[in-house]
């Protein structure tokens, strides 16, 4: 623009940037629903499928452009929708690993939480791997689908995976 250009370390900021600009919104949303809004299971599922959506529209326009360089402005939307998903999974993760715990091992259990978190990083970090071995549409296929998938499964299995977790585990 004119004779600045956009850092491209920038752009990694944006997607924590919308996750902390959307929270008060879902969480003000969240309140409004008060005993209606979804459960537990059912926020996890709906990341799930925003993060595997925003890699399913990575591929769209990946595939649009071709060889061309893509446009900032999509980027930067891929990277608002994927950081936006992550409100519906951290903080909820979060909430049931001190909810369905045992008392005495409430910290634990938030370590435990922590500790997954790492194991998926590690895990996004092999198969962000796959992206210098494949193509691009076979690795966002390959994240699109799975993000998709697994949401809409638990999505599916939401109300028995929500009872188990009513059923008594946190006494």
């Amino acid at each position: 623009m004119g004779g600045w250009k956009f850092p491209v370390a920038w752009i990694t900021t944006v997607s924590p940037l919308a996750a902390v600009l959307i929270t008060p919104l879902i969480a003000r949303l969240w309140k409004r629903l008060g005993e209606r809004q979804p459960s537990p299971v059912t926020k996890v599922a709906i990341g799930l499928t925003q993060i595997g959506c925003a890699y399913l529209f990575l591929l769209i326009i990946s595939e649009v452009t071709g060889d061309a360089v893509i446009p900032l402005f999509l980027i930067l939307l891929f990277m608002m929708a994927a950081g936006s998903s992550e409100v519906f999974i951290g903080p909820i993760g979060l909430s049931l690993a001190t909810r369905i715990g045992p008392e005495k091992f409430r910290s634990q259990m938030v370590g435990l939480n922590f500790l997954t978190l790492a194991l998926g990083s590690s895990l996004a970090g092999l198969l962000g791997q796959l992206f210098t071995v494949i193509d691009n549409a076979s690795y966002f296929t390959v994240t699109a689908v799975c993000g998709i998938g697994i949401g809409l499964i638990l999505f599916a299995v939401r109300k028995p995976v929500g009872r188990l977790l009513e059923s008594g585990l946190g006494s």
